[in-house]
């Protein structure tokens, strides 16, 4: 009786992880940086069952879950002849209710603490998709270049995007050492594939730079990646040419872009003043912790002087900016 139970046992066990073995091996190259399958066509077969009813579980929870920026916005646009949102000397001048985007990483979760609630001060909407263990590099594990797609395609209302993501990325990719030839270039057209969505859309899109972490060897490595992202950004400013993409991206209506300008926000300034990680700084005249113990994420006042580096890059003109918002949506503000 018992070995009868326990053979049952094992092939039950065993025919979960057949059917389960591509989800299995993705969590384990994001988690611990090694895969063991390498795309075998057999397992990829074996699972595709269990692909699909992960997909229909992912979309029933996203429509159960994620609120509708058309939802949020109750202040109607204003005319045309005055646009709701100005690029003007290099800052957005905001000129009417408008709903931002967060996506990116734990960090980006970390930042939305602070800045989710000072928007809202600003009578702002936002919609928090920030996940953390994301980013750029295990796109089997979670795509965001796709996810912005049709994040935007689904709530054509947004208005402005911001992201911080990389402190997951540096690891290499099946096939492509870290920081080599084919790693820069796989992974920098994933942040122009993110910042041609935006300029697709005309959406302006703030790019936090990684503030540089306790460990040394990691922070190196992000210190490498922020230069891409500085990079790309750039570019996304002053080229025109369209970057190729398995993505069908909308093809932008006009050559001249209105509102899109990929700003790229320092933040080691602020948080490594010494060009090397701190834990803490001077802020009028106290010394205050602004890194968790973990030496990667943001206290409360990290994430305060994050969510002001954003906003010295906007000014609010709105003619009732401090009028109360009517039957306002909770955000997602969840962080971790």
């Amino acid at each position: 009786m018992f070995w009868r139970f326990f053979t049952q046992l094992l092939l039950t066990f065993m025919l979960v992880i057949l059917l389960f073995n591509q989800s299995l091996d993705r969590y384990i190259e994001q988690k611990y940086h090694i895969s063991f399958l390498q795309d075998s066509p057999f397992f990829i077969a074996m699972s595709k069952p269990s692909e699909m009813l992960n997909k229909i579980f992912e979309n029933f929870l996203q429509n159960l879950n994620s609120p509708e920026i058309d939802e949020l916005q109750e202040i109607e646009s204003l005319p045309q002849e005055k646009p709701k949102i100005q690029l003007v000397d290099n800052r957005l001048l905001i000129h009417d209710v408008s709903n931002f985007l967060l996506i990116g990483d734990s960090m980006m979760q970390g930042v939305g603490i602070t800045l989710i609630p000072e928007l809202k001060k600003h009578n702002m909407h936002a919609l928090n998709l920030a996940k953390q263990s994301t980013g750029l590099t295990y796109s089997q594990f979670f795509n965001w270049p796709e996810t912005l797609l049709n994040t935007l395609e689904q709530n054509p209302n947004i208005d402005i995007i911001v992201i911080m993501l990389g402190a997951n990325d540096p690891w290499n990719m099946k096939k492509m050492k870290f920081g080599g030839k084919l790693w820069e270039e796989t992974y920098l057209s994933r942040i122009k594939t993110i910042l041609q969505i935006a300029k697709a859309y005309d959406i302006p899109i703030f790019w936090y730079e990684v503030p540089l972490v306790r460990n040394k060897k990691l922070s190196d490595k992000i210190e490498y990646l922020n230069t891409l992202y500085a990079k790309a950004c750039q570019e996304a400013n002053t080229s025109p040419e369209p970057l190729e993409s398995n993505l069908q991206i909308p093809v932008q209506k006009t050559n001249q872009l209105k509102k899109f300008h990929a700003f790229f926000i320092q933040t080691n300034p602020t948080f490594s003043p010494d060009q090397a990680y701190t834990p803490s700084i001077m802020i009028n005249d106290k010394q205050t912790t602004i890194r968790s113990n973990d030496g990667i994420h943001f206290t409360t006042k990290g994430s305060y002087l994050l969510t002001q580096l954003l906003l010295d890059h906007l000014d609010f003109d709105l003619a009732q900016e401090d009028a109360p918002l009517e039957n306002p949506t909770p955000d997602n503000t969840e962080a971790r």
